[in-house]
């Protein structure tokens, strides 16, 4: 026994130090994976370093700034650096690692705990790319989601209520309510997990089902069942025929929450021996929510900053989302070659898999051959329990957590088809609560394995690790290592910054992916503004168009040839002018301007450009 809990621990060890070296290794590849959105997190911590709180994400009142305002205490201390940036993230995901593996283990054991997490240090590069930099908040949803997870493991039955954790819950449900859109997928997925564990819940089930049997001849479970499918039907059937189905959705969650309050309520009304406990339990956990979503309402009530949710970036069309989410998103999620490519691939030799051998697409099909596995397996193994989210009925503490886990797993996927959300395999973030789930329900197959077929087993755990694991980092690591990507090396900032200047320039304008980038990585001695995209500091945008003297500055993204002239570069931006007054002012900015240099810095194109005379 004492063997296999170092055996355990030293698997533990190894797992979290690869999990954190892959991060830390993706961190360090700032240069190449560097861009305008995080850059606008590291301006509000910048701004934040001087007393300033932005609530929200710049540009769009939803996302909290949970990971900038850490990173601005390292920024304080340490100094200006993407490093320092990118810190709160590896902090807080190396955190949610080692909660993780403490929460599996509660659960399922050891072994699953620390499989899951040796599956959790290898994800798939689309996944990576959100991990390790705080650019949309996920590794501070992940941490906040587990602790809530791991309170209420100990939080199982509300005869025996422990008020200290009940606040403490409530408190991290209205941090998250402000930290991410996301939150409410595990807030959804774990009232409706815990009601179903609860004791009064069971006894009003049990009384259910004896008027059913009764009054009906009828189970409660086919009644219930056919009513929850028929809602479903019912709901799709709307989604279909109404236009903006994503208007319909976002009030979704809202509205099963108050289905479920309604539940609780009617809970309250019929125990009247518990009322009076559930009662000061509810208004204990009330109260925390209140306190921790002070970020949002606070700033609501005491700024005018009225919250938003988000808006909707895809398509609309749910045979697009659909082919989208098979063809590309789904494989982007796991880290194998998109189906939409293989076919040309075989046919054609695609470009994207030119190296690719028939060893390695062999390799890759039984890749898929296992996620099927794993899903098949964890379907049927715990059929009984999902089989309860349709006929809600009752559930023992142990199948609450298989609920959650296969709720995580499959309800964004379902959300992210019928939002019409995702207009790219880049829309993976979404699913980046399902990808938490995965890395547990494939470890409960592997364990399986391990039990059943030890060999087979290690085979196809290390042929899961090498294949997709280090696959995926070979293949961001060829990107990010690739000269032409490399647009933010430190020596070619500090360039263009003494360049600019040289010739007392004090900022200009530059493309949406480049121009928050510049101004955080010169500390805001020089400020730039977009002529292009959304316009996230109105201030430094007044502030660009007020300069006698600005910069126009074109990454090396944007090709152009030595030899244009101003006129053409004039004509080509013309070509995507959006109908925003702001860069339409912007566009007539540049265009009353007269050139005063020319100078192209490791493939970034510089104009100077002045007032005419």
């Amino acid at each position: 026994m004492e063997s296999d809990n170092k055996r355990f621990i030293v698997g533990l060890i190894i797992a979290i130090s690869i999990g954190m070296g892959i991060q830390l290794w993706a961190a360090l590849q700032w240069p190449a994976n560097f861009d305008s959105d995080e850059a606008v997190n590291g301006l509000i911590a910048l701004h934040a370093t001087k007393g300033e709180f932005a609530p929200y994400f710049h540009g769009q009142n939803y996302l909290g700034t949970f990971e900038p305002i850490i990173s601005a205490l390292f920024i304080k201390v340490f100094g200006n650096s993407v490093m320092m940036l990118r810190l709160s993230s590896l902090l807080l995901f190396c955190s949610f690692m080692v909660l993780h593996w403490i929460m599996i283990r509660k659960v399922w054991g050891k072994r699953v705990a620390t499989i899951s997490l040796f599956i959790l240090a290898f994800p798939s590069w689309k996944i990576l790319n959100w991990t390790f930099r705080p650019i949309s908040g996920y590794s501070g949803l992940l941490l906040v989601a587990m602790v809530i997870l791991l309170l209420l493991y100990h939080q199982n039955s509300t005869r025996n209520i422990s008020f200290k954790r009940l606040f403490a819950i409530g408190f991290l449900i209205g941090f998250g309510l402000w930290l991410h859109p996301m939150f409410n997928y595990y807030l959804l997925i774990i009232t409706i997990t815990y009601i179903l564990q609860t004791q009064e819940w069971a006894e009003f089930y049990h009384r259910l089902k004896e008027y059913c049997n009764h009054k009906f001849r009828i189970s409660t479970e086919i009644l219930v069942g056919c009513l929850t499918v028929g809602g479903t039907i019912l709901l799709i059937t709307i989604l279909l025929f109404i236009g903006d189905r994503f208007n319909i959705i976002k009030f979704l969650v809202p509205a099963i929450l108050l289905g479920l309050g309604i539940i609780l309520l009617l809970l309250l009304l019929i125990f009247k021996q518990a009322r009076r406990r559930l009662l000061t339990a509810t208004l204990v956990l009330l109260s925390g929510v209140v306190i921790g979503n002070i970020p949002l309402w606070g700033s609501w009530f005491f700024s005018g900053i009225r919250p938003s949710l988000v808006a909707s970036s895809g398509s609309g069309d749910l045979l697009m989302q659909l082919k989208l989410f098979y063809e590309q998103i789904l494989p982007a999620f796991w880290g194998i070659p998109p189906f939409s490519e293989i076919p040309a691939y075989v046919l054609q030799k695609h470009a994207t898999f030119q190296s690719l051998s028939i060893v390695q697409m062999a390799l890759w099909s039984i890749i898929v051959l296992i996620i099927l596995a794993v899903i098949i397996y964890f379907i049927y193994s715990e059929r009984k329990v999902l089989l309860s989210v349709i006929t809600l009925s009752p559930i023992s503490n142990h199948e609450r957590y298989v609920m959650i886990f296969g709720l995580l797993f499959f309800l964004p996927m379902i959300v992210i088809i019928f939002t019409g959300n995702a207009k790219d395999m880049f829309a993976v973030r979404y699913l980046i609560s399902s990808w938490q789930a995965w890395v547990v329900i494939s470890a409960l197959f592997f364990s399986y394995l391990l039990t059943k077929r030890k060999i087979i087993g290690y085979i196809v755990i290390g042929l899961w690790i090498i294949v997709v694991g280090f696959g995926n980092i070979s293949t961001i690591g060829r990107f990010w290592y690739d000269d032409t990507s490399r647009w933010f090396e430190p020596q070619t900032v500090a360039n263009i910054e003494d360049y600019l200047v040289e010739n007392n320039i004090q900022g200009g304008y530059s493309s949406f992916w480049s121009a928050n980038a510049l101004t955080f990585l010169m500390s805001e001695r020089l400020i730039f503004t977009q002529f292009n995209g959304v316009i996230r500091f109105p201030e430094n945008h007044r502030r660009v168009a007020d300069l006698s003297n600005k910069a126009l500055i074109f990454c090396p993204h944007i090709q152009m040839p030595d030899s244009i002239s101003f006129a053409e570069v004039i004509a080509k931006l013309r070509e995507g002018v959006s109908t925003s007054p702001t860069l339409r002012s912007c566009m007539q900015d540049i265009e009353s301007s007269v050139v005063i240099d020319r100078r192209i810095i490791s493939g970034w194109n510089i104009w100077l450009l002045g007032e005419e005379p």
